[in-house]
């Protein structure tokens, strides 16, 4: 359901041309039911979650974000681009 809401987010932003006919042909043929029935399950899971955890519930995102080391990812980044440089140069 959440590919399915992010496609559909797509879809109000593409002009409507070729692509947006192909991909709201796609997104037509989903079974809505379907959808609403994996909606309900998505929020009862997350309501099951925030239960469990005592209201300090974390999306995965924040989870994660305290791991993340940006200033090692910022050097490994430098140091490619400084690499692609001297690569054109000597070329």
């Amino acid at each position: 359901p959440a590919l399915c809401k992010c496609l559909y987010g797509i879809l109000t932003l593409l002009p409507q041309s070729k692509a947006f006919e192909t991909l709201h042909g796609r997104l037509s043929s989903i079974p809505s039911d379907k959808l609403i029935r994996l909606n309900e399950l998505m929020a009862s899971t997350d309501d099951k979650a925030k239960k469990s955890s005592g209201g300090s519930f974390k999306s995965k995102s924040q989870q994660h974000q305290q791991v993340i080391h940006f200033d090692r990812l910022l050097h490994v980044f430098k140091t490619c681009q400084q690499k692609h440089t001297r690569l054109h140069k000597n070329m």
